[in-house]
């Protein structure tokens, strides 16, 4: 949980850092007054159970690490021989145990050269094999097993006792001095659902300790000396103590343990519920959050009117001028400490640390400053690479430009030419049209009055050729006649309207008559 603790001490930094610049904000004499009054709505409530984790047997867990590790590296076994009869053109390494063998059963002796020596057909050949299956290593992974098993049990029971947590804060405070009003209002909740995020530090801190107690009996247990006493029968229980267990001091401890263990009885922790129910908020919690409340407003101002790059650019220029200062400073010092070192107020030893200490401080700086030259360097080279970019993109999109108005010259001077010839034929085929329907409609008025003179003669009523030649009295007969036959032409229509319904109704008649009849 250092992660836990430097987070901490790290905001009470920044409450600290905001108290030292928060003296000259404008706003500090309303917020003193507003967070200096008893008066105000605050409310804090909180709930939180604290587990308290015994020490003997997470003690006792830690210390027989270094047991299990010496334990482990004496790695204790047994040399075990296999033996089996096999092909003479098969044996690889004859031994003693061989020629024994073969002195019991002469009869896998077949022949025997000129020169004495035997030729069996077959003999017996012995393999070591190293066994790690021992009882002390099977001692040790049980040991490991059963206080793994043990650890890990009590851990989720400390994790599982933890139960729901949180804290509820609302704050309402106001001020008015003078031509200044202010008005502060916060509200805040937090819950945790149990488990490890519940725990306060003390118990993060302890759980800590018991999950590095964990993965070290797990990295353990994962080696290869316990992987193979795994593999052998699992040792029960009672244990015997053999010599190495009794008189070697690391198994006689792991030993002891693994009593301790068997015999542990209880949960191994104990719990007290703690409960904040209505709480005010207390003088010191009333300036931290006072000195929090400047830094939202100063946020709420830079948000709404000001904006952040002009405070970013005034930090900057004020860490440079620390630097700057420091450095001046420590150049002060030397020459103090070197002028001290002439009238002999100060040692050569001490002046040479004084000097060592503003080397060391100006190396920072000069590496500081180095650094800080790469990276502008570095950007200075990103920048001229994207100016290239861009300059090769602006270049390129001229070329695009510059091609694509010339094609489009080039179409609409096409399209030009198209359209004229287009308009044009247009415009001739419009015309032959029209003088085409004139002449139609020349034909017809020609017909109609060569029509209409053909009548006018067949009715001797145009005696020649000129318009004096006609009769008028016969023009009136004329049209007179022409009065009547449209008049006997829509009689006629009507007449064969009347007699067309008369014959479809007798033939619908006649047809429901013969249906009716078909149907009887």
């Amino acid at each position: 949980m250092e992660n836990e603790m430097i987070r901490r001490a790290q905001l009470y930094g920044v409450i600290k850092k905001l108290a030292s610049v928060s003296d000259g904000d404008p706003l500090k004499d309303a917020l003193d007054l507003a967070f200096g009054s008893p008066d105000g709505a605050d409310v804090i409530s909180g709930a939180r159970r604290t587990v308290t984790v015994n020490e003997d047997w997470l003690r006792a867990c830690e210390e027989v690490l270094p047991h299990f590790d010496e334990a482990i590296r004496q790695s204790r076994s047994l040399i075990k021989k296999d033996g089996e009869v096999v092909r003479i053109d098969r044996a690889k390494r004859p031994s003693k145990d061989s020629v024994t063998h073969l002195c019991r059963h002469s009869y896998l002796i077949k022949n025997i050269t000129k020169e004495g020596r035997l030729l069996p057909e077959e003999i017996y050949i012995t393999e070591n094999d190293e066994d790690y299956a021992v009882y002390e290593n099977r001692f040790l992974y049980l040991a490991l097993s059963y206080a793994s098993s043990f650890v890990k049990e009590k851990y989720d029971a400390v994790t599982a006792a933890v139960r729901e947590s949180g804290v509820r804060m609302r704050v309402d405070r106001s001020s008015t001095r003078g031509d200044r009003s202010v008005s502060y209002r916060l509200e805040l909740s937090e819950t945790c659902n149990g488990g490890e995020n519940a725990a306060d530090l003390a118990l993060q801190l302890t759980l800590k300790r018991i999950r590095a107690v964990m993965n070290t009996l797990s990295a353990d247990l994962s080696l290869p000396l316990m992987k193979k006493a795994a593999s052998a029968p699992r040792l029960q229980p009672p244990v015997v103590r053999t010599n190495i267990i009794k008189n070697n001091v690391h198994f006689a401890g792991i030993y002891d343990f693994y009593t301790f263990l068997c015999s542990y009885a209880g949960p191994g922790f104990t719990t007290r519920n703690d409960a904040a129910e209505g709480t005010a908020l207390s003088a010191r919690s009333s300036d931290a959050l006072k000195y929090v409340a400047a830094l939202q407003f100063f946020i709420a101002y830079q948000s709404a009117f000001d904006g952040w790059e002009d405070s970013a650019a005034l930090y900057d220029e004020s860490e440079d001028e620390k630097r700057k200062e420091s450095i001046r400073q420590k150049r002060r010092d030397a020459e103090a400490a070197r002028e001290a070192m002439a009238r002999g107020g100060m040692t050569a030893d001490e002046y040479i640390a004084v000097l060592e200490s503003a080397a060391a401080d100006l190396t920072r700086e000069y590496e500081r400053a180095g650094e800080e030259n790469s990276s502008l360097r570095k950007k200075e080279r990103e920048q001229a690479d994207k100016i290239i970019k861009l300059t090769a993109e602006r270049d390129m999109t001229i070329d695009k430009m510059r091609k694509a108005a010339e094609e489009a010259e080039i179409r609409i001077a096409q399209n030009s030419a198209r359209i004229g010839t287009q308009y044009a034929e247009e415009a001739k085929r419009r015309t032959e049209r029209e003088k085409e329907a004139l002449d139609k409609e020349r034909l017809s008025w020609q017909k109609e009055k060569d029509l209409l003179e053909a009548r006018l003669r067949a009715c001797a009523l145009i005696k020649g050729e000129d318009e004096s030649d006609v009769d008028i009295n016969g023009r009136e007969d004329f049209i007179e006649l022409e009065r009547q036959y449209a008049a006997l032409k829509k009689y006629y229509k009507e007449q064969w309207a009347r007699a067309k319904k008369r014959i479809r109704a007798e033939e619908f008649r006649n047809r429901k008559s013969q249906d009716g009849e078909e149907k009887s």
